[in-house]
């Protein structure tokens, strides 16, 4: 009896592995150091539908409505050796940079190739970005907004919470993380000489993308190292192991009181 129960059990974790992995977004990395983006670093603007790593749509400009969008980004990959404002860096010292606009309505996106899932984590550094947009899965809106200061929550209750994690030229990095279907957790750490980190537990709609906004002046905003993990469904998989193992147990402990048989 107990070994049907555990079959079972696997049964339908597998089932719901599958049924929530479905449209899940894939694992993804990109950094400004990625070998396709070597040719064109300190020459300005990357070309049209240039896309590195892995797991990403292309760079997209975007004004005003987050549906209005157009594949020729005006992001740049700069070389950080020497520079004054000391954003996250990977190796060999890129950047993406992310201009500075009169028209504030701007910004610069990268879309998921589906919703994050339960247990997945998307994270990215930034320096110098006055908005970051998690952007929602129809791509219509921003389900999270944050800003120097303040994260707001947007949906059917607009929340504002202050951020006290300060801004430095060293950069910040940001991590969401779906908990379970209906929270999750953004986590905001300094990269400055003093450090800070502050944790937000939200309560999470599907999102497929992220838009960074830089501010008006002369000096760029900067983004690196996008990441999106783990696989869809991994940790459902191991609680199947789990299941799977404790099955194989309750079978063999079995067949020990059968006398004669061989294991």
């Amino acid at each position: 009896m107990r070994s049907i129960l555990l079959s079972t059990a696997v049964s339908i974790v597998i089932a719901v592995s599958v049924a929530s992995t479905v449209d899940a977004a894939a694992p993804a990395f990109d950094s400004a150091a990625d070998p396709a983006y070597a040719p064109y670093l300190n020459t300005g603007t990357l070309p049209e539908g240039i896309n590195g790593g892995y797991g990403w749509g292309p760079w997209e400009e975007m004004y005003t409505s987050f549906s209005n969008v157009t594949p020729n980004a005006m992001v740049n990959v700069t070389a950080t050796s020497g520079f004054a404002w000391q954003s996250p860096i990977t190796s060999p010292g890129a950047v993406w940079g992310i201009p500075a606009a009169g028209d504030l309505s701007m910004c610069l996106a990268r879309y998921f190739d589906g919703a994050l899932a339960v247990g997945q984590t998307f994270s990215f550094d930034y320096s110098n970005v006055i908005g970051v947009y998690i952007i929602s899965s129809d791509h219509t809106h921003a389900n999270y907004e944050l800003y120097y200061n303040l994260l707001a929550i947007t949906g059917s209750q607009y929340t504002s919470l202050p951020v006290n994690v300060p801004s430095t030229i060293e950069g910040d990095h940001a991590s969401l993380t779906v908990t379970d279907s209906g929270h999750a957790t953004l986590t905001i750490t300094s990269y400055g000489p003093n450090g800070g980190r502050e944790s937000f537990v939200m309560p999470y709609t599907d999102v497929e993308g992220v838009a960074f906004q830089a501010g008006k002046g002369d000096i760029d905003g900067f983004v690196n190292n996008l990441s999106i993990t783990p696989e869809p469904g991994s940790a459902a998989l191991i609680a199947v192991a789990g299941l799977g193992l404790l099955l194989r147990r309750s079978r063999k402990g079995r067949s020990l009181n059968i006398p004669g048989s061989h294991l």
